[in-house]
């Protein structure tokens, strides 16, 4: 019974002791309970009147109150407070909509524990959300820059006083009020992003790119190339001002994605193809299976940068315009097509479906490319239950099969298809617009699976069947 007693007394000093820890002293050293909260600090001083206002207005007194948290939070003082307010040309916080002004407080609020040493150089996420569709909401980023000489938060906030213990987490004093980030916030504050804005928009160069980036009304995903590629690109060639213009453009998602929205396909883009006239959008493949590989060669390292107007995904090279020649060697589905055509002895077709529409003989294409299954049923009507390799059917055979799938000279996608002849590099085949076919020289049909996938010198069509001439 003593043992047990003595146990009882010894975990209520641990909980008192627990509660004075979290506690401060009034003026004559008894414990109060509760008063060293986030907000209770910043109504100890009256220079931090105006943003305390703003936690109140938006309804985040109870949130940052209380004895227990992890939260940072990064407070400006009135000064820059006003300063932000006539910056926007407002005369209060009440000019702010609830959803603005709640979106302010919280892009000042990490819910990670963080005393200033414990910054990284890179990107953290704050409180403040943005919708990315009716049910998803993502979290803003908030760009770090901590080098022995400076920390700097978004490239211009500065602590002015730091690592406040609080009850519920840590205060930081900073000088200016973070603004909820755009596009170019961060292109301009992170050196390995600045060097692709700077290459689409040095001096002489016609672009839209810096008003979309900063425009809050046009949201994107941007994969930005970071500084290491943007170099490597660019010492190797030169491009003209429509090129350029057309090259930041295929670096433009036409909708907002997040990493986790994305599966294995094609993805539309702000650039177009430039021979048709009718500017239809340029594809880019991405593979998700494969650590999030873009068009075959190109990987996304920094995922989700998160601001007001879209995201950034920073990728390890710059995307190059695709020809059908990156597609069928980037999309795994059409690896025993690529196989069969890089292997031909007879026609060099890699070489030929990348061939430039404004240089070559033959481009543009239209490509109607078999599925690997496709060419698993080929093998097997060829040698029957006990299936050889694909690479055992004679040379000339197999160079007039691929012939029947490239149709020269022509870019023919799914809204102008027709019941009609498309005489290919081989024989001629028959489409039937109507059932969504190809007719064979055998008499065989193949459906069309996958079409209208856009490259810069034709159009990929998937079929389900390989074509044979006989």
């Amino acid at each position: 019974m003593k043992l047990l007693r003595r146990s009882n007394y010894l975990i209520l000093f641990i909980l008192i002791l627990g509660l004075m820890l979290s506690c401060e002293k009034d003026d004559n050293n008894a414990y109060i309970f509760g008063t060293n909260s986030v907000v209770n600090n910043l109504e100890k001083d009256e220079n931090y009147s105006l943003f305390l206002e703003a936690i109140e207005k938006a309804n985040m007194y109870s949130f940052l109150d209380g004895n227990s948290g992890t939260y940072t939070v990064l407070a400006p003082d009135n000064q820059a407070v006003q300063d932000f307010l006539n910056e926007k040309q407002l005369e209060d916080f009440d000019q702010l909509s609830e959803d603005e002004l709640f979106r302010l407080v919280n892009y000042h609020i990490i819910d990670v524990l963080t005393p200033s040493e414990n910054f990284i150089t890179g990107y953290t996420p704050t409180l403040a959300e943005v919708p990315i569709n009716d049910s998803l909401q993502a979290n803003l980023s908030l760009y770090v820059n901590n080098t022995i000489d400076e920390l700097k938060f978004n490239g211009q906030v500065e602590i002015t006083e730091k690592d406040i213990v609080v009850d519920n987490g840590m205060l930081h004093k900073i000088n200016t009020v973070l603004d909820p980030p755009t596009l170019k916030t961060f292109m301009d504050a992170d050196e390995n992003l600045k060097a692709f804005y700077e290459k689409i928009t040095e001096e002489n160069i016609a672009t839209d790119f810096e008003d979309l980036l900063s425009n809050p009304d046009l949201k994107t995903t941007v994969l930005v190339p970071n500084q290491l590629a943007v170099e490597s690109f660019f010492n190797e060639q030169s491009l003209s001002v429509e090129e350029l213009n057309n090259l930041y453009r295929y670096h433009l998602l036409d909708t907002l994605k997040l990493i986790q929205s994305l599966n294995t396909g094609y993805y539309s883009t702000k650039a177009s193809e430039d021979y048709s006239g009718q500017n239809h959008a340029l594809d880019l493949y991405i593979n998700t299976q494969a650590g999030l590989l873009l068009n075959g060669e190109t990987s996304i390292v920094i995922s989700d940068l998160m601001t007001i107007n879209g995201n950034i995904q920073v990728t390890d090279k710059v995307l190059n315009f695709p020809t059908l020649k990156t597609f069928i060697t980037a999309d795994e589905r059409l690896m025993e097509f690529y196989n069969a055509l890089s292997d031909s002895l007879q026609v060099d077709f890699t070489t030929l479906l990348e061939e430039n529409v404004n240089e070559g003989n033959l481009a543009p294409f239209t490509v109607f490319a078999p599925d690997n299954e496709a060419f698993d049923d080929l093998i097997e009507n060829i040698f029957g239950e006990d299936p050889e390799d694909w690479q055992d059917i004679d040379p000339d055979e197999m160079e007039d099969i691929l012939n029947l799938h490239i149709i020269p000279n022509l870019s023919l996608r799914k809204e102008d298809f027709s019941n009609q002849t498309l005489q290919t590099l081989g024989e001629s085949i028959q489409l039937d617009a109507d059932e969504m076919q190809l007719i064979d020289p055998v008499q065989e049909r193949s459906p069309i699976s996958n079409g209208n996938i856009q490259s810069g010198n034709g159009v990929l069509h998937k079929i389900e069947r390989v074509l044979q001439p006989y």
